[in-house]
């Protein structure tokens, strides 16, 4: 378990997390993709043994899930979630990017150096506690995200909240590890929205109602199941429309998620400080 939590906050192409937040005002609804990592795992192990065909698969699936939640490995069931990912030290920082190829043997294509790999053992820290280099990434992986899970180019964007952990450095810390920022999509600037699957862990995006998000899966088709450590953003979001128009439905949209998911315990970060000692400070919601 140690080694797990040292990689998540120590991997330089794992330094955070990025979720946008884009409301279909007229609709009363919210963009999202369903995580397909369960039903990836599934598959991946079913042609691992052999079983091909759609009848074989039938036949040995209750199997192959025993055996995945037997040793510990099976995802949980897929739930909604919002468009977003992990944010590399490359994101946003070209300079990184062209120090890393730089330290490349042009002799030996594709295998990394003894160079590079020391490099990507100190830049994760050199993105970190850069704020500068860390908004850059943050932004540019909101944007890389949006247009490869969704399809659509963002046109304007506000950084509505942002969450650090309190004390990154803990090895009892289970929980926060890395920044974790939610945007805004207020506009978009082109693209097509998917109507497929763009990858195998995440399915096409769909606009589902807002006040049928659920934290839990239920026998309903009323209700999508979405993953409670997105809501922070939604909540933030909403609030960002009541302060500027006092809009009543985003006021009904607060109301319902605090009482469908519980009050919510966000804190946000200063972007202005430069180390983890100094994020440890609780911080005032950010607007761009």
């Amino acid at each position: 378990m140690e080694v797990a939590r040292m990689k998540i906050y120590k991997d330089s192409e794992n330094l955070g997390w990025v979720g946008c937040v884009h409301f279909d005002r007229a609709q009363q609804s919210m963009l999202l993709v369903k995580n397909l990592k369960r039903q990836s795992q599934v598959e991946e192990e079913m042609k691992k043994r052999g079983f091909e065909d759609a009848d074989s698969q039938r036949r040995h699936k209750r199997e192959i899930m025993d055996y995945l939640v037997g040793h510990g490995l099976l995802q949980k069931p897929g739930k909604w979630e919002l468009l977003g990912g992990k944010i590399a030290f490359w994101q946003g920082n070209p300079d990184l990017q062209r120090e890393f190829i730089a330290l490349s043997d042009k002799e030996r294509p594709g295998i990394t150096t003894g160079a590079q790999k020391l490099f990507l053992d100190k830049v994760w820290k050199m993105v970190l506690y850069d704020e500068d280099r860390l908004i850059r990434a943050a932004d540019c992986t909101a944007d890389a995200e949006y247009v490869e899970e969704g399809g659509l180019i963002i046109g304007q964007k506000t950084l509505l909240l942002r969450h650090d952990d309190k004390d990154r450095d803990n090895p009892n810390n289970t929980e926060a590890f890395y920044p974790r920022f939610w945007y805004l999509v207020e506009s978009i600037g082109g693209g097509e929205l998917r109507t497929e699957a763009i990858k195998k862990t995440i399915s096409a995006p769909k606009w589902i109602p807002l006040l049928q998000l659920h934290p839990y899966f239920r026998d309903s088709s009323r209700y999508y199941p979405f993953h409670p450590a997105h809501v922070p953003g939604v909540i933030a979001a909403a609030r960002y429309f009541i302060k500027r128009d006092d809009d009543d439905f985003f006021k009904v949209v607060v109301q319902y998620l605090e009482k469908t998911y519980g009050k919510l315990k966000t804190e946000t970060t200063a972007i202005k400080e430069q180390s983890w000692e100094e994020l440890t400070k609780s911080v005032e919601p950010l607007h761009r």
